[in-house]
This record gives structure tokens, sequence and C-alpha cells, in this order.
């Protein structure tokens, strides 16, 4: 069961490039974070294996200060995904990420490796996705590659650290928490309020009206909308992204979501969603996370939460 509703976990049409992105021109890698590298190749193509504490990268990518930023990025995001949510479980040994240099080398190896999800993953446009624990994505220029990498890492590391996985909405808005970001150094903090593709698309949806009702938000799997119009795919991932503000501003559900967070992965997260109605129908699965955790009322909260839409955007 896990393998199947994971494998429609993906980031679509990702990010354009933007000003909280700040790498340094001269990265200069920890050298300890990199335990070996050595080479590797896919087709003839060659690249680079490199092995950190916590993920095993497989790459053709040529880009040599992208890659010498990667193994740093990768592990200072795990120490951030770790602190918002805590680990459940411990997988085996590091984290599979497969980077490629070129959209056709992505294509195969998606098409060769995932079976039935290869056609669902072969819509994406420009991103990424975890398929069976597996990082998979591609060059897209230096820095919407590092947002991609930094969605997907989220992912994969709820697939690997939790026991349980959290609904989508819990999932994917999180994981659109870790696509901006900036550097310090060596040390990495993501700025989610900054996040300007995911605002714009908000103002937009406001603007056509063309939002999700709150109910089809929590119940929406993203392997719905992959596929679909940009603008429906757009206005999915930017009203996620702001209902994790929203549940970290709002002072009547930030006490309630932080129960929530604690809880990610645990059995205990369905147990309270198994007595608020989930009956083991996937599309149940959120909003009865929601009204166990969050509230009941959803015609109030969806009120609320509209409001803060609109106020988020500058209207």
């Amino acid at each position: 069961m896990k393998k199947s509703l994971f494998a429609l976990y993906a980031a679509a049409a990702l990010l354009a490039p933007l000003g909280c992105h700040r790498l340094p021109p001269e990265p200069a890698p920890s050298p300890q974070l990199v335990l070996w590298d050595r080479s590797w190749s896919y087709l003839g193509n060659p690249g680079q294996e490199i092995l950190t504490p916590h993920y095993h990268i497989y790459t053709t990518h040529t880009d040599a200060v992208f890659l010498a930023r990667l193994p740093q990025f990768l592990e200072n995001a795990f120490t951030h995904y770790q602190q918002f949510i805590r680990p459940t479980k411990k997988p085996d040994g590091p984290m599979d990420v497969y980077l490629f240099g070129q959209r056709d080398q992505w294509d195969r190896f998606t098409a060769e490796s995932t079976g039935p999800a290869a056609s669902i993953y072969r819509k994406i446009q420009e991103g990424g996705y975890v398929d069976n624990g597996r990082a998979v994505f591609y060059d897209i220029h230096r820095l919407k590659t590092f947002a991609v990498t930094g969605h997907e890492g989220f992912h994969q590391y709820i697939w690997h650290y939790t026991r349980h996985r959290p609904p989508a909405w819990i999932d994917e808005g999180i994981a659109c928490y870790f696509e901006t970001f900036y550097w310090d150094g060596d040390a990495l903090t993501f700025e989610p309020r900054r996040n300007m593709l995911r605002l714009s698309a908000l103002r937009y949806g406001l603007t056509d009206k063309t939002l999700l009702d709150v109910h089809e938000l929590l119940s929406t799997h993203p392997g719905n909308v992959i596929g679909s119009s940009p603008g429906k795919v757009a206005s999915y991932y930017s009203q996620l992204w702001a209902l994790i503000l929203f549940l970290q501003d709002d002072p009547a559900y930030k006490s309630r979501f932080a129960k929530l967070l604690s809880d990610v992965g645990s059995q205990k997260m369905v147990e309270l969603a198994a007595a608020s109605g989930y009956n083991g129908q996937g599309s149940d699965f959120g909003p009865a996370v929601f009204r166990a955790y969050i509230t009941a009322d959803l015609p109030a909260f969806k009120t609320q939460f509209q409001a803060y839409c609109v106020k988020l955007a500058g209207f």
C-alpha cells in the first residue's frame, strides 16, 4: 500500500529562480559530508556516484558548482526535515538519489524502472518524483534543480523515516516549504514565505476563482492533478503551501497543528483518523486527519482560510 500511494507523489512545474536562492559562486563543501566519490555512468553518459552519511547519489549532471554544493544541500535539508517531522523509523542505509543531466536520460530511467507509474511521472513538465523510496529528477538549471531537490527530498525522508505516511495535504504542503532557501556559508536556511511562484499562483487562483474547495483540497491526491491543466496543478500546490503557513500563523490552530506534526508517521495519527471517520478509503484519510487534529467545522475554516489567502496575496 505504501509503495502504490507514494508512487504518485511528484512535484510538477516547479520553481522559477527566486531572489532568496543565493548560491555562493565558490562552494567549499565540508569534506566529511562526502564519504567517497567515484565514477558512474548511465547509458554511456559519464557521471559520478557520491556517498554521504544519509544519501547515495547517482548523477550524470555536469555542473561542477552544483555538484560541489549538492552534498551540503541534501545533508542540511535532512537536518531540517528531522526538525519538522521526527523520525519514527530508520532505514537500513543511505537514501538513493538519481539526478540526470538531461531530460531524455530521466525519461528513459523512469520508463524502465517505475512500472505503471511511469505514465504519470512522464507527464511532469519540470520537477521530479519519489518512487519506492528513490528520488529521481533531472537538471532544470541550477537554482530550480535545488528547489526540486528540497521538495522531493522531503517526500523521500517521509518514505524512509516514518512508519505511516501522512495525508497528501500535509506531505505536499510541507514539501513546498523546502523549495525556497538561501545559503550562509555552509549553512542552509529555508524561507517558505518568500516562495514567489506559489504566491503568484495563489493570486492567479483567487483572481480567476479556480482554487479548490477546502474539502477537495484535503482529499485530493497529487496523482489526480498531475497531467491536468497547468493552472490546476499550480492552484493545488499554492493552496497547500498557503495552508501550511496558515496553520502555523493562526493562534486558534497553531498548537493543534504542532500536535499533528508531532504525530506524523505514528500509529496514533491513524487511530485518531479512524475515530474521525476514516474507513480505509484513500480520499477520506486527509479530511479525517484534519477533523481529528485541526477542526471538524470545515465551513468556518474555509471562511478563515480564504481570508488568510486574500491577505497573503496582498489583495
